[in-house]
């Protein structure tokens, strides 16, 4: 089992902290056991309240390798490495993962290389039934063993024995696919999203093509609703139409692709700027970014049905929006969105809680970093009343002129919202 809790004193670069105004949260900074380096942040809860949180930093001999900590009420445990190896594929965007079934036991997932192209590279999956004292060796979940992409991976239960797993897949695109007819380095198909299902002792089912035709490398995002998992990603329509759609998959199959808001934003290649999916009940809210019209947005749709149907999203930016998205639900707050914005300095990691009606509140400013490519996505996870963030820290400057830049390096915070009454006092 995970190691006794123990709280650590790590020094962190200044956050910026938000005053309370209400019922507005108080942003506090909370030291994680991430070293230099590190990045790709990701977040998950498990059964028993605790936040896990996974990130890839430098191993050995140029190594890389995937580490997770939880976070309980009485710190952080100690940092466990997942996996380790040189023939890696690390991407700011295409980020490895965890996801829990109800009795403990976790999957992880990471990418490597499977050819020489710089975007060949497959998934690979361990599983632990020990809390992540020991790991399981890797399976692959896509039966395609071509030279081309595999990545942007969604996990998540769907029953007490088995985990979902969505991703992205170019075999299509793989030369070996065509009759040497292939068009540069790929062929002439489509970038596809597929789902299979991992039972805890790693056995992969049957794969299945949840949509043939799917934006090459937008992440994706999942989120279970009754018997259901709904997916959600960024399509790519046959007039060059990137919006972000939303599939059912149920035992039986999957339902037909169903565009979640008609931006009709077409960009001349991928934008890598996936939505994100929060579930409570009948309840679900997509958030997602589009330029449709030269306008940078970050828009949130509400579906009480569900996922069926969306209202008319709105715009929850602060006007100068990047992306990069994430969402949760808050007993409080409603709904809880972090992405990245354009600020004065660079990026700024910013935070808002939107009402059960829609509602915006005040945005939080989280964390200021790099616009570039490093810093990532933004994470942002729910445990009862606690909500944790992360984010990987980018420097651009020293902190005095002529400073040397400190290193990359993934941040924590507490988001802590006041008690329900609080704004009546």
């Amino acid at each position: 089992m995970i190691a006794a809790l123990t709280t650590l004193a790590l020094a962190l670069a200044p956050i910026i902290l938000q005053a309370p105004d209400g019922a507005r949260p108080v942003l506090q900074a909370l030291a994680n056991p991430a070293g230099e380096r590190s990045g790709l942040p990701q977040l998950v809860t498990a059964a028993d309240g605790r936040f896990l949180l996974s990130w890839v930093e430098p191993g050995a001999e140029g190594a890389m390798r995937l580490r997770f900590a939880a976070l309980g009420t009485e710190g952080w445990s100690e940092a466990r490495t997942i996996a380790e190896g040189k023939d890696w594929f690390v991407n700011w965007a295409d980020v490895p993962s965890l996801a829990l079934l109800p009795d403990g036991t976790i999957a992880a997932h990471w990418l490597s290389r499977v050819g020489a192209d710089t975007y060949a590279y497959g998934v690979q999956i361990s599983i632990s039934k020990d809390g992540g004292a020991t790991w399981s060796a890797p399976v692959i979940p896509h039966s395609d063993r071509s030279p081309t992409e595999h990545g942007f991976v969604s996990m998540a239960a769907v029953d007490a024995d088995r985990f979902a797993v969505v991703w992205l897949d170019a075999r299509a695109r793989s030369p070996s696919a065509h009759s040497g007819d292939g068009h540069g380095e790929h062929g002439g198909g489509d970038t596809a999203l597929y789902g299979a299902a991992i039972d805890r002792d790693g056995k992969v089912g049957a794969e299945r093509i949840i949509d043939p035709r799917a934006c090459d490398c937008c992440p994706t995002s999942v989120a279970p609703v009754g018997d259901r998992l709904l997916v959600a990603y960024r399509d790519h329509g046959a007039d060059g139409t990137r919006d972000c759609s939303i599939v059912h998959v149920t035992a039986e199959g999957s339902s037909e692709p169903a565009v979640i808001h008609a931006d009709g934003w077409k960009v001349d290649g991928c934008p890598v700027n996936g939505p994100a999916l929060a579930s409570r009940g009948s309840e679900v809210a997509a958030l997602w970014y589009t330029e449709a019209n030269g306008r940078p947005r970050v828009l949130l749709a509400r579906s009480e049905d569900g996922g069926r149907t969306f209202g008319e999203p709105i715009a929850i930016d602060d006007g100068n929006a990047v992306g990069r998205v994430d969402i949760v639900t808050h007993p409080d707050a409603g709904w809880l969105a972090v992405w990245l914005e354009r600020g004065d300095g660079g990026g700024e990691v910013r935070g808002r809680s939107i009402g059960a009606a829609g509602e915006l509140r005040p945005s939080v400013l989280i964390a200021r970093t790099s616009l570039e490519r490093a810093s990532g996505f933004p994470r942002v996870e729910r445990s009862g009343r606690r909500v944790l963030l992360a984010w990987t820290e980018v420097l651009e400057k020293g902190a005095e002129a002529g400073g040397a830049v400190p290193p990359p390096r993934v941040r924590t915070a507490d988001l802590v919202f006041p008690p329900p009454d609080a704004s009546a006092e």
